[in-house]
């Protein structure tokens, strides 16, 4: 609602009742004037009525004049009541055609949430329409027609736009087109749209402006819905690794894209949205893009591209696209939707674990060392190399049925047990010696080291199965030998002790007949 240049005072003519407001004028003024018109024609016509006999019975008058001018008095006020009801019919279908039009009007104001308004300048009159005031939510008995009455519901950050506006509107005779908001006392706020424009006088200053106001609140806050929507959407467009793109259906055209299509394509979107595939990929690859799109858009099925080829400036890239069509309301192909994920370094990634798996599947198949894997839930074997299914003489698919306890003997189950459980636990790495069993029975020794590992979210042991046997029988070799060794050691030793005695004996008797010849000699001597 437009700001009067100044707001009316008591003073002023501002209207004087909320029935000013409403209306200028009272509805009902022409029956009043009408009504009065017919009682005045009536004491006329009495009055002449009431002359005429005063006059005859004063003998003023002859008895035929008497009968005469009764009969005119009679004749010009029934004819003159006769006319004035007429009128007074004329007016009344009037009134009703014109409230039916403006009944009509309420309610097609009331469907539309539009009201009118007139505001007159020189007298600083306002009319609102009744749909204005329910817009407004005001009692209109209650409103006073008042600046400050209108601008207390103004919401107070858009007054001062609004009066500017208005004024600006008023200086540049131009139409005023604002949308502003209101504010109620419960807090709630309503969205309105005011249009207006003026009539000047012939000295170029504005009389009056005449304009609608619109409750667009609903439309309001669905489009607001719709923009955080659209942000929502671009953000999460914007930050989707997968490029998006979106081509007009005529001309294939791209009128939308994210930043990684962006980054892909290796140009900023300002320079892709309006131009299509020939002017950034070579004819082939445009001319594979361009065929699958008039695909999908000649179909209205989806199209899934596993890997499709193609070039940028950072080289050779492979994408896996999915395309969708995108209609009108009535059907008709609008848009085409793509989404391509640049798949080029899952492809080498996949591309080296097949690789590394082959290179590992070599090593694990030519180990002279048996290799094993095992569900430490379960202790089922899931896998196993050559060498294994050698060392145990079993077929490769036959070893990876069975379980651990099924290589082992049964009494050694308990140790191998208890092995199993430490190296799980990573506290022993290192099983030395292990009994193993053969799928003929036999048994033989092996070293058994260990590491856990996960896959799949499960738990598996690998086992490397060092065949000890040898080992073994050479480790008891050596003992024996050694044995030998230390007995043969000891006999020499027992040996050689017995000569150092016999020795010593004879020594020892030597040096007693060495004393005894020396003893005689002296005695000898002295004689």
């Amino acid at each position: 609602m437009p700001i009067a240049s100044k707001p009316p005072t008591s003073s002023e003519t501002a209207p004087s009742s909320p029935g000013d407001v409403t209306r200028i004028g009272g509805d009902r003024i022409p029956y009043f004037r009408l009504f009065l018109g017919t009682i005045t024609f009536a004491l006329v016509a009495t009055e002449l009525v009431v002359t005429v006999l005063s006059q005859f019975f004063l003998g003023r008058i002859a008895p035929d004049y008497l009968i005469t001018g009764a009969i005119t008095s009679l004749l010009v006020s029934s004819g003159v009541a006769i006319l004035l009801l007429n009128l007074i019919r004329r007016l009344a279908r009037t009134e009703r055609a014109l409230q039916r039009s403006k009944n009509n009007l309420n309610q097609a104001q009331h469907i539309a949430h539009l009201g009118s308004w007139e505001l007159d300048l020189n007298s600083s009159r306002l009319w609102w329409s009744d749909e204005t005031f329910n817009i407004f939510e005001i009692d209109r008995d209650r409103f006073d027609a008042s600046y400050q009455a209108f601008l207390a519901l103004v919401h107070p950050d858009d007054r001062d736009a609004l009066d500017r506006a208005y004024q600006a509107s008023v200086a540049q005779h131009s139409r005023y087109d604002i949308i502003h908001r209101l504010l109620f006392p419960d807090g709630r706020i309503k969205y309105v749209n005011e249009r207006c424009e003026h009539t000047y006088g012939t000295d170029g200053q504005v009389l009056r402006s005449i304009g609608t106001v619109q409750d667009i609140t609903k439309q309001h806050l669905a489009e607001q819905e719709l923009r955080e929507r659209e942000h929502e959407l671009d953000i999460i467009l914007e930050n989707l690794p997968s490029a998006v793109f979106v081509k007009d259906a005529e001309q294939l055209r791209y009128v939308r894209l994210n930043q990684a299509c962006e980054h892909m394509m290796g140009h900023p979107r300002e320079q892709i949205v309006g131009r299509n595939d020939y002017d950034f990929f070579p004819p082939d690859q445009a001319d594979f893009f361009t065929s699958k799109d008039r695909v999908v858009l000649n179909s209205g099925t989806p199209l899934d591209i596993p890997e499709e080829p193609i070039n940028t400036p950072e080289g050779p890239r492979t994408l896996h696209t999915h395309k969708v069509r995108i209609v009108d309301e009535e059907g008709r192909p609008k848009y085409l939707l793509g989404i391509a994920e640049d798949i080029t370094d899952k492809i080498l990634a996949e591309q080296a674990l097949r690789e590394s798996e082959q290179r590992f599947h070599a090593i694990f198949d030519a180990a002279m060392d048996g290799i094993m894997l095992a569900d430490t839930a379960t202790r089922q074997i899931v896998d196993a190399n050559r060498s294994m299914a050698r060392m145990l003489g079993y077929d490769l698919r036959e070893l990876k049925g069975l379980n651990v306890r099924d290589v082992h003997p049964q009494d050694a189950l308990p140790m191998v047990t208890e092995n199993f459980e430490l190296q799980r636990q990573q506290i022993r790495s290192t099983a030395r010696e292990t009994p193993m069993q053969r799928k003929d029975g036999s048994v033989f020794h092996a070293d058994i080291s260990t590491a856990v590992m996960s896959l799949r979210d499960r738990e598996y042991m690998v086992g490397v199965f060092h065949d000890v046997s040898e080992r073994i029988i050479a480790d008891a070799a050596l003992r024996k030998a050694h044995e030998e060794l230390e007995m043969r050691v000891a006999e020499r030793t027992q040996e050689l002790s017995d000569e150092i005695a016999v020795r010593k004996l004879a020594e020892a008797k030597a040096e007693a007949a060495n004393q005894a010849k020396s003893d005689f000699l002296a005695n000898m001597s002295h004689e």
